[in-house]
């Protein structure tokens, strides 16, 4: 081979050398645009993702809510109101077996005693003596006595330092806040009738009054 030939030969090899190599950057080139393409879609259904798991969170809070927890009224609550005194379902009712029962039992000492005295004279005609009246047999009733409500006035006394003029008075307890106002126990109470037996403000304000009158 000719030292012509072989630049010849050489050329020919460098011009197929730089064709395949621009070949090879149009690739990398259509590769990097792919690639911005595909990372951008992925940027975009990331950011999708996040939204639609904030709906799903939202709904699921929405789920979750009735009138116990917000401010939806007890109406919205639908059938899946639980009941103010839940049972668990199954098996049957009463003591099961092996289950020590208990029942009332009477007291010494009860709160109030009434006695209840035989007539004064028997159908015969004769007088009875009442100092021979014996108990025969006992009888006790647990009941609820008449609620009420105690009313308990603070008085906020002061004086004035004899010397300077300061004047110095008594500080009321921390929950009080106003010149009248419920208590803890009625507060506590309110809560419990709310909250535990799901009944509404309107409801248990009427059980206040029917109980204790106006509150």
């Amino acid at each position: 081979m000719t030292q012509e030939s072989l630049i010849l030969s050489l050329q020919k090899s460098l011009s197929e050398s730089l064709a395949q190599i621009q070949v090879l950057l149009d690739v990398n080139e259509q590769l990097r645009k792919e690639n911005k393409e595909l990372l951008e879609r992925l940027s975009a259904s990331e950011a999708r993702v996040a939204l639609l798991e904030a709906e799903v969170k939202d709904l699921r809070r929405q789920l979750k809510q009735n009138s116990q927890n917000s401010h939806r009224p007890p109406s919205s609550d639908g059938y899946s109101k639980k009941s103010a005194f839940p049972r668990k379902r199954g098996g049957k009712r009463g003591g099961k077996k092996g289950h020590k029962g208990k029942t009332l039992l009477s007291v010494s000492t009860p709160n109030y005693t009434t006695e209840l005295l035989p007539p004064s004279v028997c159908h015969c005609g004769q007088t009875l003596d009442s100092s021979t009246h014996k108990v025969l047999g006992r009888c006790q009733v647990f009941d609820i006595s008449q609620p009420s409500l105690l009313v308990y006035e603070y008085q906020q006394l002061g004086c004035c330092c004899p010397s300077c003029g300061q004047l110095h008075q008594g500080k009321y307890p921390c929950d009080v806040k106003s010149p009248v106002q419920y208590g803890s126990g009625v507060r506590s109470l309110a809560v419990l009738l709310n909250v535990h037996l799901n009944g509404s403000y309107q409801k248990i304000s009427q059980l206040f009054a029917d109980l204790f009158g106006s509150i």
